[in-house]
């Protein structure tokens, strides 16, 4: 799984965790102010069902494709939409176009140092 993948899954857990966090609570403190023990069951079951995220994996997917539409329009092809948050998360892309550019050899012209110094 991707970083974005794991972070995404994180926001559900901890959105599922407050849904069984404040489900038993609005029941008892409806059921006990009401005094209708059935009716604060049902809106407790009702705010459980509008806190559990069961549109995130609709709204991730839409917001991805909308990304590989923008990024196709500047002819770049896409073919895994999952890949396309990770570009957020890259510092060097290293690209070739099969091997015309490098000629199938690697030649390393320079590096930096942890400090940012050219290497020798």
């Amino acid at each position: 799984t991707t970083s974005f993948e794991k972070c995404v899954n994180s926001v559900s857990w901890v959105l599922i965790r407050f849904m069984l966090v404040m489900g038993p609570i609005v029941l008892f403190m409806n059921g006990f102010t009401k005094g209708d023990w059935m009716e604060a069951f049902l809106f407790a079951l009702s705010i459980a069902v509008g806190l559990t995220p069961e549109m995130l994996p609709m709204i991730v997917s839409a917001n991805l494709a909308k990304g590989a539409v923008s990024m196709s329009k500047k002819k770049v092809i896409v073919k895994d939409l999952n890949a396309i948050q990770n570009f957020g998360g890259m510092d060097v892309l290293c690209t070739d176009k099969t091997g015309t550019l490098t000629q199938d050899k690697v030649v390393l012209e320079y590096s930096l140092d942890i400090e940012g110094n050219e290497d020798s």
